[in-house]
């Protein structure tokens, strides 16, 4: 089984329908091509993403955090880009498994 993981989060820099069809297209992607996966989607709007996302796919949506006390950047996405390491370090830690991210 091929574990990922990626972020839906809106951070205003792009609309919630856009973030909602690239995570679709996504989805898509991967349904077509890989038979056997299972994707950790991080956002901070998971209900409207349950809704508008087709119910074939295998994913599990759960709440963005970040954890980092100190922001090294003021930009919100160099900040999610970031973080990616350390949810990583997260998912290693509670699955002992590794996962692959996709930005």
């Amino acid at each position: 089984m091929l574990l990922l993981y990626t972020f839906c989060c809106d951070i205003k820099r792009h609309n919630k329908p856009s973030l909602i069809r690239a995570l679709d297209i996504l989805l898509n992607s991967i349904h077509k091509h890989i038979p056997n996966y299972k994707l950790l989607c991080f956002t901070n709007f998971a209900g409207e993403l349950s809704k508008n996302i087709n119910k074939k796919y295998i994913i599990e949506y759960r709440d963005y955090y970040d954890k980092e006390p100190f922001k090294l950047y003021s930009d919100k996405w160099f900040n999610l880009s970031f973080n990616k390491i350390n949810i990583y370090k997260d998912l290693y830690d509670e699955f002992n498994k590794i996962f692959v991210g996709l930005i």
